[in-house]
């Protein structure tokens, strides 16, 4: 199979030329992705891709669901806080109208004492039966 007029030197280094670009070429063959594992790695890279979007929408929520709850707390212990202002006005209130009321009494109750007694002082004074 050799040719004779074929100097041996060519031939070898020929040889060897075809050689390395066969291992050359099947190194890079099997480098090659296929399609189906290119699909294959798309529907993964995708499919991590939903998970990390659906993470995402439940940590959302569940962040909008803590502040409406807090939001709630925060509401709740307004009322409480306007409730127990509301009930200290009203005590403040009933506690001015009974020492407004003793003191307005006591006024009116001695300004009758003294009344009666200005009376029964004048009707002594003109003669007139006690």
């Amino acid at each position: 199979m050799s040719d004779p007029s074929a100097p041996p030197g060519w031939f070898g280094i020929l040889r060897e030329d075809i050689a390395g670009l066969r291992a050359e070429f099947s190194a890079r063959l099997d480098r090659l992705v296929t399609q189906d594992a290119f699909a294959a790695e798309q529907r993964r890279v995708d499919d991590k891709f939903a998970d990390l979007g659906s993470d995402i929408v439940t940590e959302r929520e569940a962040r909008m669901a803590d502040a409406q709850a807090l939001r709630k707390q925060i509401d709740d212990v307004d009322d409480k806080a306007e409730a127990a202002s509301k009930a200290a006005a009203s005590r403040r209130t009933w506690w001015f109208r009974l020492v407004v009321g003793g003191i307005v009494t006591a006024i009116l109750g001695t300004f009758g004492t003294l009344l009666a007694l200005y009376i029964q002082a004048a009707s002594h004074l003109n003669g007139g039966a006690p």
